[in-house]
């Protein structure tokens, strides 16, 4: 955590945890990145998900109406 009062440090060790604070950042940026690549990949693998249940449930559908057809037509 860096200091609230910047006053009696000395140039050096300023600019050393302004090096510091940088590299933070731009891990927690990355850590960023890293979990919107994560939920890029889950929403399409619910995408590919919900594509493969909707076909699944229109061909039972179908053969459930194309059963009760044959029933009525051979009754």
């Amino acid at each position: 955590m860096p200091p609230v009062n910047f006053t009696g440090m000395s140039e050096e060790a300023i600019r050393a945890m302004e090096g510091i604070e940088l590299a933070h950042v731009q891990t927690r940026i990355q850590c960023l990145r890293n979990v919107r690549t994560l939920l890029d990949a889950s929403m399409i693998q619910m995408q590919q998900y919900m594509n493969i249940v909707s076909t699944q449930r229109f061909a039972l559908l179908k053969y459930y109406f194309f059963r009760i057809k044959l029933e009525l037509v051979f009754k």
